[in-house]
Parts: structure tokens; sequence; C-alpha cells
């Protein structure tokens, strides 16, 4: 399911600014299920966002050696955000509480309902997740969460609506938020090569814009302006604390 360009145009007017924001600046987080190919979108209020890179090690103690014998083992990220759905009517608060009852269903195995016994699991609940060029598939330019987004695995979505401030709309015995703070966290599967290579007697970025879309080298002998004029800096900058200043 695609995302339409005028996906938000609740409260009457598509160009609204928090409407507009997500539909011409992109600014929505968007959330795609492998399995049934549905797609959720909300515009990107986020409070909260972490992109954490954990590196594992083996470290082998040997005897008369101060130090341990350090093996590398694997680098793995999780994402975690915290965001803020808002409501401005009635229409929104149906869509956003739909939208998030969806995500909660998503988080279930697909299960093979054929034979004998109806509980085996035939397929895991991953996602692709879209956001800007923060959650985004290295080399892939913004487009849907299926063609761009990071695949990976949600291990819990935790809902909470806003009790004090901002209150419901009710329709029938049936209350839906004005305001919705979702928190989760997301484990991704990369799709791509991570790491580096030799190429041409260098050492060059397997992925060259992973993980947020900038270059790091320009081709594989030569490294980007920015990244020499950056060790420039850092150089100079080591100078000026490890050499003494000269009095005039």
């Amino acid at each position: 399911m695609a995302i339409d360009k005028n996906l938000f145009i609740h409260g009457g007017n598509p160009n609204a600014a928090p409407n507009n924001l997500a539909n011409k600046g992109l600014q929505y987080v968007e959330f795609y299920h492998l399995p049934s190919k549905l797609s959720v979108a909300f515009k990107a209020y986020m409070k909260n966002f972490q992109d954490l890179f954990s590196s594992q090690w083996n470290a082998e103690g040997v005897y008369g050696r101060m130090d341990p014998i350090p093996t590398f083992k694997r680098t793995t990220r999780k994402i975690s955000f915290t965001i803020s759905i808002l409501a401005a009517n009635k229409k929104e608060a149906i869509d956003n509480l739909t939208g998030v009852q969806a995500i909660i269903q998503m988080l279930y195995p697909t299960y093979n309902v054929s034979g004998d016994d109806p509980s085996t699991i035939g397929g895991s609940p991953l996602f692709k997740i879209l956001f800007m060029n923060w959650v985004l598939q290295a080399e892939h330019d913004h487009g849907t969460a299926e063609d761009s987004g990071l695949l990976g695995y949600l291990d819990g979505f935790s809902y909470v609506p806003e009790m004090d401030q901002a209150g419901f709309f009710q329709e029938g015995a049936k209350l839906y938020p004005k305001q919705i703070t979702a928190d989760l966290g997301f484990n991704v599967v990369h799709e791509h090569p991570l790491g580096w290579q030799e190429s041409n007697d260098s050492i060059i970025a397997r992925t060259n814009k992973f993980p947020y879309g900038e270059k790091v080298t320009d081709s594989p002998s030569s490294p980007t302006k920015q990244t020499k004029t950056s060790d420039k800096v850092l150089a100079a900058k080591n100078r000026e604390i490890t050499e003494p200043k000269t009095k005039k």
C-alpha cells in the first residue's frame, strides 16, 4: 500500500502547517508490515530519538598479561523513539487509534491454519520503518517504507493516551484520544553490507552512505573533501592542545 502525497488532510486543509510538514516536508513515520503488506503512517512529532550501535567483544584473559586479548564479535543496531500522535478532530483521532491498533496487531506472527495444528507459526512479524534520513535504508532515496525503509523487528510497542490535558473525543461508548504517546524499540536487520574493505590500496566503506545518507568516500581511492577538511581541523586542534604556545 503506497503512501499518497496527500495522506494527511485532516481538518479539511492539507496545507495546514502539521499536514504540510508531513505531505511536502516528508516529516512522517511510516511502518510497513511485511506479512500483510499494510502500511501505517503518523505525522512525526518526535519527542525522543536514539540510534544505538552496540559493539560486542570477547575479551580473553591470558596469564601474565595485564590486558585481555579482545576478539571482535559483532555490532548491532537498535533504534528507539517516542512520538506524540495528535488529532485535530474526531476523524483524525479515529484514524490515529486505528493505526495504533494495526501496529499492535502486527506485533503477532503469521500462523498456518491448515492441517491438524492451526497454531504453527508460519512467519515472523517483520517491519520496515521509514523516517526521513534517520531511519532509511542506505544507498536509497526517500520513498515508501516498503521500498526504502529499514528492515527489522519491534521488541515492543507502548500505547499511552494523554489523560489529563488533551482529553478525548467520544462516540457512544468509544473514546478516541486527542493525543497518544507511542514508545517503541526497533532492532535493525541490515540488508546491505557493513564494515570496510580493501579497494585499490585503500580501505573504503562497503556501504558509502550508511547510516544517514551522507558520503564518506567519493571513490574507492579518494576521500571526500569534507573528510579531508575535517582531518585538517582535527589535526590543528590536536596541535593546539599538545604544543605549548610561544610567548611573543
